[in-house]
């Protein structure tokens, strides 16, 4: 969940969303769709969501498993 998008999206439904990144070597993943559906805000969530829980604050989502990040 995107915390800003969330809260001004009043009138409108919601939608979560649920992201797997691995790491594994050799594999990209690759973000696709028509225009103003919602790519470069799904990429700022996973960034937020990264941020937030290398912080050590509340991450807004029903389960996270997040490791140590060197870099965003």
């Amino acid at each position: 969940r995107h915390p800003l998008v969330e809260a001004t999206l009043k009138t409108h439904r919601f939608v979560p969303n649920d992201t797997s990144l691995g790491c594994d070597q050799g594999h990209v993943q690759v973000v696709t769709g028509a225009n103003l559906a919602g790519k470069s805000v799904y990429l700022k969530q996973i960034g937020l969501i990264v941020l937030l829980a290398q912080l050590g604050s509340f991450v807004p989502a029903e389960r996270a498993e997040l490791g140590l990040c060197d870099f965003l």
